[in-house]
């Protein structure tokens, strides 16, 4: 089970995130295009991840707090009229996404801002 899911995290670190590139690259082993000020191009997570880092790029996230998650949960329960339920497409990496707002905010902790506090109580409330 290990293994699988370390498999899993492997996977979900190559797979593909959207980027815009803050400071010019030039060219890269990783795509074709130059990555010149003001591009968005999709790049393998760990690759962004790093320039994001060194603040290169930013990585474009469509979960950026609670609020996101909340209405992605909403949307997935909502009732259609024509069917029972009407599904709807959420982000790819939805849990990457909402383990990464846990780790900011654990991070964020000691600051005792109370808007932490209050981020991570809805986190927790959005999976009763």
């Amino acid at each position: 089970m290990k293994a699988f899911i370390e498999s899993i995290k492997s996977l979900d670190m190559h797979s593909p995130v959207r980027v815009m590139v803050l400071k010019d690259i030039g060219k890269t082993g990783f795509t074709d295009i130059d990555l010149v000020r003001g591009v968005e191009i999709d790049l393998p997570r760990w690759v962004a991840e790093t320039l994001e880092n060194k603040e290169y790029v930013k990585i474009i996230r469509n979960v950026k707090s609670s609020d996101d998650v909340n209405r992605i949960r909403f949307q997935e329960e909502r009732r259609s009229e024509g069917s029972k339920y009407e599904l709807h497409k959420i982000p790819p990496n939805l849990y990457y996404e909402i383990r990464r707002l846990i780790r900011e905010y654990e991070k964020k902790i000691d600051s005792k801002d109370p808007r932490v506090f209050q981020e991570i109580e809805k986190l927790k409330k959005s999976f009763e």
